[in-house]
């Protein structure tokens, strides 16, 4: 469920067409994203 919901985020579509410097972030402000968007998801 977890993969599920990250390859359909907001989060990996950007980092998969390389906007907004994804790559130039860090593991822990990127997990926070997906973790904000899960909250906002399911809220």
């Amino acid at each position: 469920d977890a993969l599920d919901f990250f390859y359909t985020s907001s989060i990996y579509q950007m980092m998969n067409e390389g906007i907004a410097d994804m790559h130039c972030r860090s593991d822990g402000y990127l997990a926070n994203l997906v973790k904000e968007e899960w909250k906002n998801k399911i809220a």
